[in-house]
């Protein structure tokens, strides 16, 4: 079995090496890494490419056909989708593989928070709530290469919720609670916990009414 790990990065200088560095490559085999530099302005391509070969550019920025794009260019089992700025525990990538080795097909890690903002502690305990109980994951997630089914490139967010809707009925998920992921919470805390937190629930209800 082959992991595909798949790394969107959109100006991501400051952190993207130390993200990879983080994932612990070297604790499973046979796997590899794949950076989509979308609208990059700064040093990111170049930082990738010291990291992984495969390293991919366009333009044009999103995430959604960047997390596409690596989709189509890997040669893995099992797509791994890692978001530029997210830390996860060291057992993170061991984890999945057991995972999908015992008949899993998607699933995502339990969240922890960077601080201890209570406005983001409740939002992530309610994230943590959907992927356990109602399959809906986040985007630092995994499936098949199989069960893949294209992110919505015109929604500029809650595009995971929106595949995670699609893919609900289909295939055998699994939320780890062995092991952590844990996003970066810069947007937080340079818009402001509350206000974020308020778009993030009026989006997400949009989403949702939608299906």
């Amino acid at each position: 079995m082959k992991l595909s790990i798949i790394i969107p990065a959109h100006n991501e200088e400051k952190t993207l090496k130390k993200t990879i560095r983080n994932l612990n490559l070297d604790s499973v085999k046979n796997k590899e890494l794949i950076i989509v530099c979308n609208g990059c302005t700064d040093d990111s391509e170049r930082i990738a490419k010291r990291c992984t070969r495969k390293v991919y550019s366009t333009p044009v920025a999103g995430v959604s056909r960047a997390r596409n794009l690596g989709a189509k260019k890997a040669t893995g089992d099992v797509l791994v989708f890692h978001d530029a700025d997210t830390a996860c525990s060291r057992n993170y990538l061991k984890a999945i593989r057991k995972a999908v080795q015992r008949g899993c097909d998607y699933g995502c890690a339990r969240q922890i928070p960077e601080t201890g903002n209570l406005w983001y502690r409740l939002l992530i305990k309610t994230v943590n709530h959907n992927s356990k109980n109602h399959r809906i994951f986040h985007g630092n997630c995994f499936m098949t290469k199989k069960l893949f089914e294209p992110y919505n490139p015109n929604l500029k967010s809650f595009e995971d919720t929106e595949l995670a809707l699609r893919l609900k009925n289909k295939g055998n998920f699994i939320y780890l609670e062995n092991c952590w992921i844990r996003p970066s919470e810069r947007n937080f805390k340079k818009n402001g916990y509350f206000l974020t937190i308020m778009k993030i629930i009026i989006k997400g209800a949009f989403i949702l009414m939608r299906k």
